[in-house]
């Protein structure tokens, strides 16, 4: 009987001998080719791993004065969920106006 060993991982895999045995290898994926059945394994076929695309958060950053005007503030809000501002309010409450006021331009 001839064998066929589908492997799926992110390199096409090899076959490899270590400490008397053998294995089929793809990355961090290893498949041991039993002793028996190692002479009859016809074929190795590799299954490339599907791609997924990322995608990147839309991000939107601005600047705002303090009331009194002697401070700037920086302010970064994201499309995930991530946010950030070097005022006192934000650092606090991790709230402020001026999240606020980016998350509606978003």
């Amino acid at each position: 009987m001839k064998f066929t060993i589908i492997m799926s991982g992110p390199y096409p895999p090899l076959v490899s001998t270590m400490n008397g045995k053998t294995f089929a290898v793809s990355g961090s994926h290893w498949v041991e080719i039993l002793q028996d059945i190692s002479d009859r394994v016809v074929n190795i076929i590799w299954k490339r791993p599907i791609q997924l695309e990322v995608v990147k958060p839309k991000e939107l950053r601005k600047e705002f004065l303090s009331s009194k005007g002697d401070k700037v503030y920086h302010t970064v809000v994201r499309s995930d969920g991530v946010k950030g501002c070097s005022c006192s309010g934000f650092k606090y409450r991790r709230r402020c106006r001026h999240i606020d006021e980016l998350r509606t331009e978003l």
